[in-house]
């Protein structure tokens, strides 16, 4: 078992950090290109911080001891961070004819562009979906498995179907021309529904070069 005393001490780093990596962002976001390619090169970076500050501080067990800090460090993240990045983000959604730009590729292109090129060269390849794994913690997820020597890893941006729930998000990644959203919620793929796992197994069989 970690001593609490690490714990402590790491919250203390992480909450400096996120002072730190949070005074270094402008939240203004003067365009929907500028907003996302500043978020993958630096901006994920403070909530890593945050991250990272709270899990210490959770496991450190001195409520006491760093409840001002915590309390703080919120208000910081909250107030400073999430509020205005996000008013900011929404007014250039607003502005948009299309839900899409040239800095992320759409995630409906998931499967023509990551899945089927390597299935044409008769590779393997396996997808593992976890919903709404934060881009921050995909980072470092990235970074651990490029640790290992025998492994390297790679991280892409991808613009999210909208709106940005769990049935749609799947239907997305499938291999599909055009995306049906019918008025009970659920996703019909090139005319197919896609409810289901039977479902989804049949267009990814029917997209996949061969069949197989």
């Amino acid at each position: 078992m970690d001593h609490p005393n690490k714990h402590i001490r790491e919250a203390l780093k992480y909450a400096a950090t996120f002072q730190q990596k949070r005074s270094a962002v402008n939240t203004q976001v003067p365009d929907l290109e500028t907003g996302i390619s500043s978020y993958v090169r630096h901006w994920h970076e403070v909530d890593t911080a945050y991250r990272k500050f709270i899990h210490h501080a959770n496991e450190a067990g001195q409520p006491t001891l760093l409840n001002e800090l915590r309390e703080g460090i919120e208000n910081h993240y909250t107030n400073s961070f999430l509020l205005p990045l996000n008013n900011d983000w929404q007014l250039r959604v607003d502005e948009l004819e299309q839900w899409k730009t040239a800095a992320a590729p759409s995630a409906s292109a998931f499967f023509s562009n990551y899945v089927k090129p390597p299935l044409q060269r008769d590779k393997k390849i396996v997808v593992i979906i976890s919903d709404a794994l934060r881009y921050e913690s995909a980072v470092e997820l990235a970074s651990r498995i490029r640790q290992e020597d025998r492994f390297d890893a790679e991280i892409e941006p991808m613009l999210s179907a909208l709106p940005s729930y769990t049935q749609l998000g799947m239907a997305a990644l499938l291999p599909h021309e055009e995306l049906e959203l019918l008025p009970n919620a659920t996703i019909k793929a090139d005319g197919k529904s896609t409810v289901g796992t039977g479902a989804r197994d049949a267009i990814l069989k029917a997209g996949i070069p061969g069949g197989a």
